[in-house]
C-alpha cells in the first residue's frame, strides 16, 4: 500500500511500499521542505524572484507580452483615430529537465535503519530549486547582450527578435516611427554619483508605445552586480545618503538619521550582489585578454570592469525574463521511490527524485539596463 503521508509536502508523491523507518523521515523531510518554503529566500539567490515572472507551464509555453498595457490615451483631434496594434505578441519558452535524486539500499530501509539523512533533503531540494531559478534567469541576462542567444519578441524589421540588450530596440515593436530606445551602455565608464544619476534620469524618460503622450514614468529599484562591484555600489550608495544636521554646542554635526524629507518620492532604490554575474561573458573576455597579457595570471577584483544591470520594477506585469515552470512558486516535484516500484527492484535501491521541469526568455527590454565600463 503506497504511504500518503501526513501534510505532504505539495509536489510529494510515492511509489510502491514505504517502510515505516523511511515513512517517519519522509514526514520530518516533509516539515523540513514546508519550513523552507516558509522561510525567507536566501539572499545570494533572492534577487532572481524581482527580476522574472514565472507562468506555469510544463513543456512548451506561448508567453503573451501584452505591449498595450503600456499605451496611454491620446488626443481626439476629430481626425481618423490612430489604431494600436494588439496582435498577440508572444515568447516561446520551453522547459528543459533537470534532477536532483539521492538513493539508499533496500536493505536499509527493510532493516529498520534510521532514515535520519532524508529529513535534511526537504529543505535542500526547495533551496536548490531556488538556486536553479536564479541561475537560469542569470543566463538570459548573461545571453541577452547583442549577438546572445537571450532574443525579445518580433519587431518591425526583426522578425526574430532583438537582443534583450540592444541599442535599436523599437519604442512601439509594430510602428517604427515611434522611433528607438537604446538599454545597453557599452563602454559607459566607472560606476559613480554621475552615473547613477543617468541611471536614474534614463528610467524616467523610457517612452511608451504611445510615445506622443508621456514616458512610462519608470524608477529605478534594483541594480544588479557580480561579486567584485559590491565595494563600489556600496559606496555609491552611502555617499547619496543625506544625513540628518544637529547642533551640538554651537557647532553644526552630521547624524546618522536620514533626512527623509529631503529626498524626493521614487529615489529609493537597492542593490543585490547575483553571484551568477561572475561568469558573465564579458568578464569572461576580460579574464582572457588580462591572463594572455599578464602570464596567466588573473586579474585582482579592483582590476575587473564595473558591470552593472538596473532594473525598474514598478509596472506591474511587466518583467526583463519570462520563465515557465510547473509552479509560480517554483516547487519541484518530488518522487519516493519504494519498495517493490520498478526502480526499487531493477536497482535494489529506495531513491528520491527530485525534478524541475523549466525554462527562461528575454522579456521586455524596457524594465532593463546593461551597462559596461
Amino acid at each position: 500500500m503506497a504511504f500518503t503521508g501526513h501534510n505532504i509536502f505539495p509536489g510529494l508523491q510515492t511509489v510502491g511500499h514505504i517502510p515505516e523507518v523511511l515513512r517517519n523521515g519522509l514526514i520530518v523531510y516533509t516539515a523540513s521542505a514546508l519550513n523552507a518554503l516558509n522561510s525567507p529566500i536566501d539572499e545570494a539567490v533572492a534577487w532572481a524572484d524581482s527580476v522574472a515572472h514565472v507562468t506555469t507551464g510544463d513543456f512548451l509555453a506561448k508567453i503573451p507580452i501584452d505591449i498595450t498595457s503600456l499605451e496611454g490615451f491620446q488626443e481626439d483631434t476629430g481626425k481618423d483615430y490612430e489604431y494600436q496594434q494588439v496582435d498577440l505578441m508572444a515568447l516561446d519558452v520551453a522547459a528543459t529537465e533537470f534532477y536532483l535524486a539521492c538513493s539508499w539500499k533496500s536493505k536499509l530501509v527493510n532493516a529498520n535503519v534510521p532514515m535520519a539523512n532524508v529529513a535534511n533533503k526537504g529543505a535542500q531540494i526547495i533551496n536548490e530549486s531556488r538556486a536553479l531559478k536564479a541561475s537560469m534567469v542569470a543566463t538570459v541576462l548573461m545571453q541577452g547582450r547583442p549577438g546572445g542567444k537571450a532574443l525579445t519578441y518580433a519587431q518591425e524589421g526583426s522578425p526574430n527578435g532583438l537582443s534583450l540588450f540592444n541599442t535599436a530596440h523599437l519604442i512601439n515593436p509594430h510602428d517604427i516611427t515611434k522611433g528607438t530606445f537604446s538599454n545597453y551602455w557599452a563602454g559607459a565608464g566607472k560606476f559613480d554619483g554621475a552615473m547613477l544619476k543617468k541611471i536614474r534620469t534614463y528610467f524616467r524618460m523610457v517612452k511608451g508605445p504611445s510615445s506622443s503622450i508621456r514616458s512610462l514614468g519608470l524608477q529605478l529599484t534594483e541594480i544588479l552586480i557580480p561579486s567584485h562591484m559590491e565595494e563600489r555600489v556600496r559606496d555609491v550608495a552611502i555617499s547619496g545618503v543625506v544625513l540628518q544636521v544637529a547642533q551640538v554646542g554651537g557647532q553644526a554635526v552630521a547624524g546618522a538619521v536620514t533626512n527623509t524629507a529631503a529626498i524626493s518620492p521614487g529615489s529609493s532604490w537597492t542593490w543585490r550582489v547575483a553571484p551568477e554575474l561572475d561568469n558573465d561573458p564579458y568578464l569572461v573576455a576580460f579574464r582572457a585578454t588580462w591572463a594572455a597579457a599578464h602570464a596567466g595570471a588573473q586579474p585582482a577584483p579592483e582590476d575587473l570592469p564595473d558591470f552593472l544591470i538596473a532594473l525598474s520594477g514598478t509596472r506591474p506585469g511587466a518583467a526583463a525574463v519570462e520563465m515557465i515552470a510547473p509552479s509560480t512558486a517554483f516547487i519541484p516535484r518530488v518522487s519516493v521511490l519504494g519498495i517493490g516500484s520498478e526502480h526499487e527492484i531493477k536497482n535494489s535501491v529506495v531513491a528520491i527524485i527530485a525534478k524541475q521541469d523549466c525554462g527562461a526568455a528575454a522579456g521586455l527590454p524596457y524594465v532593463c539596463l546593461r551597462i559596461e565600463e
